[in-house]
């Protein structure tokens, strides 16, 4: 494996903690009592996650030379992308449910979780295609947290504003 993918973790610890810090004010920061936050709230928050805790464990596995721990933690996301997939379309329903209009009518933001959704799910399955073409899955792998940078850098902003 190339060295850049073995270090590729930080990326995704980075996508992490930038996660974190953009769903703060809105929900890792009601963890005492949760006041505001609907239940549904809690599955893609356990979906969102697990993909980067995955992505995180997966590159660290394979620099330790960890090859078998890595094929069996590989399996744990035959489960949970169709569940994070679900809940992200679970969340896109409800914002068009309650109707929820975005603050810059030109921009509706409910629209781009599709977006990442349709990014998402052909670079996940293309790193599943080419699992035994180390050099394909891992660009593919890599590929997958790029939607979750998304969210957070929009909500880091309203949250300073």
């Amino acid at each position: 494996m190339e060295t850049i993918y073995k270090n590729s973790h930080y990326l995704f610890i980075a996508v992490l903690l930038m996660a974190l810090a953009g769903f703060w004010k809105t929900y890792f920061g009601k963890i005492a009592d949760f006041d505001g936050v609907s239940g549904l709230m809690h599955f893609p928050a356990v979906m969102v996650l697990a993909w980067p805790g995955i992505l995180i464990a997966q590159p660290i596995l394979i620099r330790n030379k960890k090859i078998e721990m890595h094929r069996l933690v590989g399996k744990i996301p035959y489960f949970v992308v169709p569940l994070l997939v679900l809940s992200i379309i679970l969340l896109i329903r409800l914002s068009f449910i309650r109707n929820t209009l975005p603050q810059n009518p030109a921009i509706d933001l409910r629209l781009v979780g599709i977006a990442d959704l349709t990014f998402f799910i052909p670079c996940y399955l293309l790193a599943v295609y080419y699992k035994k073409k180390t050099s394909y899955h891992a660009r593919f792998m890599v590929m997958t947290v790029l939607p979750f940078i998304n969210p957070a850098p929009g909500r880091l902003n309203k949250n300073t504003v």
